[in-house]
């Protein structure tokens, strides 16, 4: 039995951190298992915690503007090349 896919402007606020808070939810490819969000959510959630978006900002700086906080992964269809960054 599977279970019936929420739509996520149904979820709680909690369950909405949630869902998330989860690595996989940040790709939708395969990736090496040494690739994990995990610690950079884990940071996210201790940091901010239930503390209101705009309150964990730095005064000033938007996520926008910052050219650090993205990374681009090119991946080769055929799978004959490694993965490139």
């Amino acid at each position: 039995m599977s279970k019936a896919a929420k739509n996520i402007l149904t979820l709680n606020h909690d369950e909405a951190m949630d869902f998330f808070m989860k690595s996989e939810q940040y790709h939708g490819f395969e990736l090496p298992e040494y690739y994990t969000f995990d610690e950079v959510l884990k940071y996210v959630r201790e940091k901010c915690g239930t503390t209101p978006h705009e309150e964990c900002l730095q005064e000033d700086v938007s996520p926008d503007s910052l050219s650090d906080v993205n990374l681009d992964i090119l991946l080769n269809k055929d799978g004959r090349k490694s993965i490139y960054y």
